[in-house]
């Protein structure tokens, strides 16, 4: 059974659930993922998401991963699949479609058939020619209020019902998630549900510049639903010191040495097992509208506990490199090491997403819609691939090489931690300079 913590301190809220879950975590070591879909996975921001967290979180781990996602896709592609797929020989495939398939329109019993029947093709196809795991997200809803009428056959049409055909589609894709035995992220249900109520709170909430296509914001949430569909272990380390006893009294998910506590100045050097992953372009999120509070205290979880801390208050520092100040009571409680902003852990695990990451994908990409599917710009042509050349294995090579590079410097390394006890005016003046 599973322990549930609640601490209540100043500025960090912390929900701990200890459980590095691997076991229930549906992507595995040595899966070969890819996510299809239409422009919303096309966009790659929350593809790149689950990449950056399996990188940092599972630094053992040796997990390929392909964004095939195209713009205007729809479940009637069966033919693009059986073209693009079979060269990545999956372990596990994600679908998420929807937004194109009910054209825009109040529902009709035409269009919820001809959706249903061309996901059951895919999926038969995948059973038939694969042997992966499939885990079926229902689409995004429509963000009415971005765009409530849209043109139709020269007409303005009122965009309030198409909702309801998303929603029906979407539990279409709950029955076929049960009849096929594939697992399930009603994405729909849940970033709807975000958007009643952050709507609810802030009319001028928005997540989108169209209404169709979730922005970097949008995403992001889209990423963090997803991750925890998946079941992605939250945990990074749990580590608790005693600083009157001089003791670690805990270290899961860290190794603790060299622990000195003497006067007013405690220090030790730590090394996690895994790294706090960075959601794909999080330097352009909207403090306003995201929740990463809640978002790291989930899935970014770095408990760090002080307990008979000497004096009142006490500078962090990292390597040598002031952190933040935090209180007696903040310690007592635990406070999230990822939370706070500038640690090396943070940092690493930055590099990890906005370099190798982001360049893995885009060279990917290029390889596959620019030269090898060049001149072909819908998700309905068919047209087979090129040959290889000399541009494609360039590609392909370069791609290969910030994977491995992704696998080589995605291991943790020790970090020199100091708490200096003293007055707290003193001490922000330290973390000032």
């Amino acid at each position: 059974m599973m322990k549930r913590y609640c601490m209540v301190f100043p500025w960090l809220f912390v929900m701990i659930s200890w459980a590095w879950s691997a076991d229930e975590f549906l992507i595995r070591d040595g899966d070969r993922v890819v996510f299809w879909g239409d422009s919303i996975t096309d966009n790659a921001y929350y593809p790149r998401s689950v990449e950056n967290f399996v990188i940092s979180r599972c630094p053992k781990w040796n997990v390929e991963f392909h964004n095939l996602g195209w713009g205007g896709d729809r479940t009637t592609t069966l033919e693009r699949m059986k073209r693009d797929l079979p060269q990545y020989n999956p372990t596990l495939v994600t679908i998420k479609l929807g937004m194109n398939d009910g054209s825009y329109m109040e529902f009709t019993q035409e269009n919820f058939d001809k959706y249903i029947n061309g996901y059951c093709r895919l999926l038969d196809f995948l059973r038939e020619a694969t042997t992966a795991r499939i885990v079926l997200i229902t689409t995004v809803p429509y963000e009415t209020d971005v765009m409530p009428v849209r043109k139709r056959n020269n007409q303005d049409f009122d965009m309030s019902v198409y909702n309801d055909t998303l929603r029906r589609f979407s539990d279409g894709v709950v029955e076929l998630a049960k009849e096929y035995k594939a697992d399930l992220i009603d994405l729909n249900a849940l970033y709807a549900q975000m958007l009643k109520e952050s709507k609810a709170k802030d009319s001028g909430f928005k997540l989108s510049g169209d209404a169709i296509h979730p922005n970097v914001n949008g995403q992001a949430y889209m990423a963090y639903f997803i991750l925890m569909g998946l079941h992605a272990p939250g945990a990074i380390a749990d580590v608790i010191v005693d600083a009157k006893a001089k003791t670690i009294v805990q270290e899961k998910g860290a190794f603790i040495r060299n622990l000195k506590c003497e006067g007013d100045q405690i220090s030790f050097t730590r090394q996690d097992r895994a790294l706090p992953f960075r959601f794909s372009s999080e330097d352009q999120f909207d403090a306003r509208v995201i929740q990463k509070e809640k978002w790291y205290n989930d899935l970014n979880r770095d408990r760090f506990t002080v307990k008979n801390l000497p004096q009142p208050y006490a500078l962090l520092s990292m390597d040598g490199e002031a952190i933040a100040v935090l209180s007696r009571e903040q310690l007592e409680a635990g406070i999230n090491l990822s939370l706070l902003p500038n640690s090396p852990m943070l940092k690493h695990g930055a590099l990890l997403a906005d370099m190798m990451t982001e360049i893995r994908h885009k060279t990917e990409y290029t390889r596959w819609r620019h030269y090898l599917l060049s001149g072909v710009g819908s998700p309905n042509d068919f047209t087979p691939y090129k040959p290889e050349s000399i541009y494609t294995q360039f590609l392909k090579e370069t791609a290969d090489f910030f994977h491995q590079a992704q696998l080589k410097y995605n291991d943790p390394v020790p970090h020199d931690f100091a708490l200096t006890c003293g007055e707290k005016e003193t001490l922000e003046k330290s973390l000032k300079k």
